[in-house]
């Protein structure tokens, strides 16, 4: 097997890996109520990992059916080509600007109560819905307005680049990436590090001052620094993988092989989120091996996140070499 069929399976490894423990991690989100919890970090990470899900549905359909036989699926200059790229950058701008949601999330916890009560689950949902709006707007912006230019799925290079946006003209000033892209990516790295580099300057001050202080009290800031730790982690990954795009073809290699790393780190960053909840997040672990269960007659019990409960089905046999009898 050649060395580009090899990289194409590894490729469409990583993206059904991601899809699996995206698909996994939603719907234990979904049974454990961790939707309904008023705690509304779950919302924004919910939304996280549903725009990294459609990015890894939207590459299966397209990114791979070109890559593994080296053609176009997508004609240049066309419809189909400006509609998948306004995609995918809207996808892509989703999942930058709701970084800051989740940082903005984290300080308000820690450090500013008072704005943390503006941040209910209400107006976090009406943030992402302007969010939503937002990366379409953006994308639709770069796609189709500026003078230069435009996203393209390059199947020689694994990945994606930039194109003039009509045939012959240069890219002398590429004001997609230089003046959109790289800026909007790096203001989101950059509020996220200041953000919890404060956070952790807090918490390490906050711990000096603090008495032993109630079991309770110190299983909740537990958590909440977990969570944080998680949401600092999405963002070092992300902060990763767009450094990666915009500047390891800046390296010059001779041979295309060397450039389908551009998308494996992409695919992990589609699913990372739900990977670190899984590693990281302890009810979410819990959570999660409770939904065996749920075939068998059992749920998890939504209206509490911090306790679930088994629920037996009604009418539901004994086991067999027992007695139907109770026992006190």
């Amino acid at each position: 097997m050649s060395l580009h069929y090899m990289l194409c399976l590894l490729i469409a490894w990583v993206m059904i890996t991601m899809l699996c423990c995206n698909f996994f991690v939603s719907l234990i989100f979904v049974k454990g109520g961790f939707l309904k919890e008023a705690a509304p970090i779950y919302s924004i990470i919910f939304y996280n990992i549903c725009v990294g899900t459609c990015q890894l549905v939207t590459h299966i359909f397209t990114l791979l059916p070109a890559i593994f036989p080296r053609e176009n699926i997508f004609d240049l200059y066309t419809i189909g080509h400006y509609v998948h790229s306004v995609w995918i950058l809207s996808l892509w701008y989703a999942a930058s600007y709701v970084h800051i949601l989740m940082a903005a999330n984290r300080i308000s916890v820690f450090v500013l109560p008072r704005f943390a009560r503006q941040l209910t689950l209400r107006n976090v949902k009406i943030a992402l819905v302007f969010i939503s709006i937002l990366s379409i707007s953006t994308s639709i912006y770069t796609q189709l307005l500026t003078p230069c230019c435009r996203l393209y799925m390059e199947q020689a290079t694994y990945s994606y680049n930039y194109l003039p946006t009509r045939p012959g003209r240069n890219m002398t000033k590429n004001i997609s990436k230089y003046f959109i892209d790289m800026p909007i990516e790096s203001t989101v790295t950059g509020f996220c590090i200041i953000s919890y580099a404060f956070i952790c300057f807090y918490i390490n001050k906050m711990q000096r001052k603090q008495n032993d202080g109630d079991k309770k009290e110190k299983k909740m800031m537990r958590k909440e620094i977990m969570c944080c730790v998680q949401c600092f982690l999405t963002c070092a990954f992300y902060t990763f993988t767009w450094f990666s795009v915009h500047f390891f073809p800046s390296l010059g290699f001779t041979t295309m092989e060397p450039y389908a790393s551009i998308s494996l780190v992409y695919m992990l960053d589609c699913g990372m989120n739900a990977v670190i909840m899984l590693l990281n997040n302890e009810e979410v672990r819990r959570k999660a091996a409770r939904l065996h269960f749920v075939s068998g007659g059992y749920t998890i019990e939504p209206t509490n996140i911090s306790t679930a409960k088994e629920i037996s089905s009604t009418n539901r046999p004994p086991p067999s070499g027992t007695s139907n009898k109770s026992t006190n």
